[in-house]
């Protein structure tokens, strides 16, 4: 609860109001063609980054009180039902746990089928430095835990190439470096955003043994047949 609170205030500073600038405009388009009926927050309750979303039902869950919170919980234990959420959003959640396997295991347990994680995070490669942030996970590894779950990267998308000043002057001064790093150097962002998708396998039907044994009895029947007018005919032939 203490990290998640101070990458809040983090968030306040100069660096941090560009990342959340970016992170805005990318889920904004991302979450605007994604459709269901569940949509649900996890982290970050002072902003509300389903703001374009089109599912019906919004929900937002921290584990510290803010404003825009509706569900108060720790995100490795939501209360949600199992397979019940169409859209997740980890907002930085995953920085912000000393468990993340856990945090990842929940969500992959409420999300329906086919439904759609989006991860937000800062990249360990990158310049961006939150010292309420102890622990950031590389969006490589990432790609491998959930794989292990089931959940499908479709989508990444990396920003805030220029370095992390604190004065809003000089990062206006170098916002030409987003446009160069995204092409060239994407290992030097300072945040990313991954979309992975749950898939399900799919079912084969397996007949029952019976449909065999009377298939193979069938065939039995038949060749004794077979073999049975062809001694009568040699018979015959020689009478």
């Amino acid at each position: 609860m203490a990290e998640e609170q101070a990458f809040i205030e983090w968030r306040k500073s100069a660096p941090g109001q560009c990342a959340k600038a970016w992170e805005a405009q990318r889920l904004d388009a991302i979450v605007a063609d994604i459709f269901g009926y569940n949509a649900l927050q996890i982290g970050l309750p002072g902003e509300d980054l389903l703001a374009q979303s089109r599912i019906g039902a919004k929900f937002c869950c921290a584990s510290v009180p803010g404003a825009g919170a509706c569900v108060r919980a720790e995100p490795w234990e939501l209360p949600f039902a199992t397979a019940s959420v169409d859209l997740l959003l980890l907002a930085h959640t995953l920085d912000c746990v000393q468990t993340p396997h856990a945090v990842l295991r929940e969500a992959e347990r409420i999300l329906r089928p086919e439904g759609t994680l989006l991860i937000c995070g800062l990249n360990p490669f990158g310049l961006w430095r939150a010292k309420a942030v102890r622990r950031r996970i590389s969006p490589l590894r990432l790609r491998e835990w959930l794989s292990v779950l089931g959940l499908e990267v479709v989508d990444s998308c990396f920003g805030c190439f220029r370095p992390p000043f604190r004065q809003e002057r000089w990062l206006e001064m170098c916002r030409w470096l987003e446009i160069s790093g995204a092409r060239l150097w994407w290992l030097g962002a300072g945040v990313y955003i991954l979309r992975a998708v749950k898939r399900t396998r799919g079912v084969r039907l397996i007949e029952p043994q019976w449909r065999l044994g009377r298939l193979s009895s069938t065939k039995t029947a038949t060749a004794g047949a077979a073999r049975l007018t062809r001694r009568e005919q040699d018979r015959e032939q020689v009478i």
